[in-house]
């Protein structure tokens, strides 16, 4: 999966007619998702802003809100909310590694 792919697929879902309201609730659970496989609440600021998104979650559209969680795909698997999207983590790694690297994540070789 590559970021041109990540991107081309998020502005479609985001502006699609099957755009739905995310809860509150749901949001925060994508945002905590969102800052543990992105490394620092700063690095899903980049990766926010890589997709097109202001850096703020306060400040995204109701279309970004669902784009977004359909990345993430939120599920609750034994008490403990997890990211059920099977591709989650390559999406994560394709926009992260399009950011480049920057110094608050953690290198893999260190």
């Amino acid at each position: 999966m590559n970021f041109e792919t990540v991107k081309n697929r998020f502005d479609e879902v985001k502006s699609s007619k099957e755009v739905r309201t995310v809860h509150p609730k749901i949001q925060g659970v994508i945002i905590g998702l969102l800052d543990k496989a992105c490394g620092s609440k700063e690095n899903r600021y980049h990766f926010s802003i890589a997709l097109g998104m202001a850096p703020h979650s306060k400040d995204w559209s109701v279309g970004e809100w669902y784009a977004v969680s359909q990345m993430v795909k939120v599920d609750k698997s034994a008490d403990k909310w997890i990211a059920s999207n099977p591709n989650f983590d390559s999406i994560v790694g394709a926009v992260m590694s399009q950011i480049g690297k920057n110094e608050l994540q953690t290198s893999m070789f260190d």
